[in-house]
This record gives structure tokens, C-alpha cells and sequence, in this order.
């Protein structure tokens, strides 16, 4: 220890400098542990959930640090002041800082570790939902094009005079499925222009169908995603179908309000054969809007749906 003393005598011609040198030995040894703990301990024991083992192999740094620090503190001091030192003071000034400045830094990095993470996470799930929903959007083309080419079937069956009038309906929403609906989102005059397409063709088919289309306020300017409708308004169509001399009717209002977007679909039903075997078999784009809406719009959408001997109504609604 004389000897030691004698070494650091020859270096510290002042308290001040050696207060200095204290410092950047302390600090060394802080920043030191901290790095460790960073860069070794959190990701290889921490993250990876081995808990006992990280607080272990923290402990022991911290103690070493504390060992280290109070050691060189004690060696730099003159002898005379030896006695004058309050070791249990010294340790525990020496614990705080070390602990807290390793607190800190873990802190920091554990934060920003599990923020990155649920970046991570969100960007994998908007991903994944981007693909369910791209995957349920196509399956409703097949689906929408094998029902419209039945309908053409029937009117070419029939040597229909409207049968060419048909052909050029389809290729108008062959073309807006095939260009607009591949985007993520479209105007909602396009939509309505779409839907109002299909009716026509239906009604082609169809003499005894009668459809309503209202728009009550102004869509212009909205966005919508592509071939969100039509599914609803299909089932409408598909259900009215009667066997009977009734009239078949399907109404449709689309109300564009202030904080909330809402289709009311409205169409006659009948207890026939016709309309039985079409029920049994329409289930498919109904599930798959269902689950369409529920990734889009998981709360901030309402779907009602009300059945009668005369009516089959639909009411959706979506919150902006």
C-alpha cells in the first residue's frame, strides 16, 4: 500500500486532478457494465427469458464494479486521509451510482427493445391482414363471374334480343374488377356505378324484377374498399327470385352522413322452390364479406340482418 502511494504521489500533484482521474475510473467501469449488460446479458439471457441467470450475472457485475471503484478510490488516497474515509459511505455512494446508471441504460434499451418489437409485430399483422383480406377480395371474383355468366346463360338460352346488351354489362364490370377493384381503396361513385351495372344486367334477365337505388347525401369524394357491396347486394338479388307470378323487388338506400357510411339492402322473399335452393347456396359471399368486414373495420362497423316470411333486409354500417 506504501509503495502504491508512493507510485500516485508521483502522478497527482493536486486533489483536483486526482478527483479527475477517480472520475474516469468510475465512469470506465460504469460504462463498461453498462455495455456488457446492453450488448450481452439483456439479449442473450433477458430477452430469451432466462431471468435467474441475467439478475445472477448482473449482480456479480455490479459487484465488481462496486469492488473495482472502491478499491482504485481507496489506493489513489494519501494514507493520512485513510483514516478519515467512511468506507460503509464510500460503498454505498459508490452501489448508488453504479445502480443507477446501469438502471437507466438497461431501461432504455429494454424499452427500445420491446418497441421494435411491436413494430415488428404490427408490421407482421398488417402484412398478414393485407393478405387475408387481398385473398378474400379475390375469391369474390369467380364467385361474382360464375353467377353473371349463369345469368347471360340463361338469356342466351332464351334467344333474348337484350342477350348482346348483357354481354357489354359484364365486360363493363369485368373491366371495373379486373383495373379498380386491384386497388386498395376506390371512389364510391365508381362502387355504386358498379353495382347499378349488375342490377341492370339482372334486370335484363329478370322481367319481373323491380329495383330501387337511393343515395341519400353526397358520396362524391369518399373511398371505399373495392366489391365491399356487392355481396350484399347480390344475396338481395338471388333471394328475390320467385317461382310465383309475384312481383320480386330489391331496395337498396345508401346514406352518406356526417360520421357514418350506411347500406340498407331490402328484398321480397317467398317460400318457394326457386328461392329455397338459391338460399341454400348463398352462403358463400355472405361468409366472405363477414370476414372481410371484421379485418377492415373490427370495431367500428355494425352488420344487422333481418328475415321475414315477405322480407330479407340487410343494414351495414360503417363509422368513420
Amino acid at each position: 500500500m506504501i509503495y502504491a502511494d508512493g507510485i500516485f504521489d508521483l502522478i497527482y500533484y493536486t486533489q483536483e486532478t486526482g478527483d479527475v482521474l477517480s472520475y474516469i475510473f468510475n465512469l470506465s467501469c460504469d460504462m463498461t457494465m453498462v455495455y456488457i449488460n446492453i450488448y450481452f446479458l439483456i439479449p442473450r439471457y433477458l430477452v430469451n427469458k432466462k431471468y435467474s441467470t441475467y439478475l445472477l450475472m448482473t449482480f456479480i457485475g455490479i459487484v465488481l464494479v462496486i469492488v473495482c471503484v472502491y478499491g482504485f478510490n481507496m489506493v489513489t488516497l494519501p494514507i493520512a486521509d485513510l483514516e478519515e474515509v467512511d468506507h460503509l459511505g464510500t460503498i454505498i455512494e459508490v452501489s448508488f451510482y453504479t445502480v443507477g446508471t446501469l438502471g437507466i441504460a438497461a431501461a432504455i434499451k429494454i424499452t427500445k427493445y420491446f418497441y421494435e418489437r411491436q413494430q415488428r409485430l404490427n408490421e407482421l399483422k398488417q402484412s398478414q391482414l393485407s393478405s387475408e383480406v387481398n385473398y378474400l377480395k379475390q375469391q369474390t371474383n369467380p364467385h361474382f363471374l360464375f353467377n353473371t355468366l349463369n345469368s347471360i346463360y340463361v338469356l342466351a338460352k332464351q334467344k333474348k334480343a337484350n342477350t348482346p346488351a348483357a354481354i357489354m354489362l359484364l365486360s363493363d364490370l369485368m373491366r371495373y374488377q379486373t383495373y379498380d377493384a386491384s386497388s386498395e381503396k376506390v371512389p364510391l361513385t365508381k362502387e355504386v356505378e358498379f353495382l347499378k351495372n349488375y342490377l341492370e344486367l339482372e334486370k335484363l334477365r329478370r322481367d319481373k324484377l323491380n329495383v330501387t337505388f337511393n343515395i341519400e347525401g353526397n358520396i362524391r369524394g369518399e373511398l371505399i374498399e373495392p366489391l365491399l357491396f356487392l355481396p350484399f347486394v347480390e344475396n338481395a338479388v338471388k333471394h328475390s327470385a320467385s317461382t310465383d307470378e309475384l312481383a320480386e323487388h330489391v331496395s337498396i338506400t345508401l346514406q352518406n352522413l356526417k360520421n357514418k357510411l350506411i347500406l340498407n339492402v331490402t328484398n321480397s322473399t317467398g317460400l318457394n322452390t326457386l328461392n329455397s335452393m338459391q338460399k341454400e347456396n348463398s352462403g358463400f359471399g355472405l361468409d366472405n364479406v363477414k370476414k372481410r368486414i371484421d379485418l377492415l373495420y373490427p370495431d367500428n362497423h355494425t352488420l344487422e340482418i333481418y328475415e321475414s316470411d315477405q322480407n330479407y333486409e340487410v343494414k351495414f354500417s360503417i363509422i368513420k
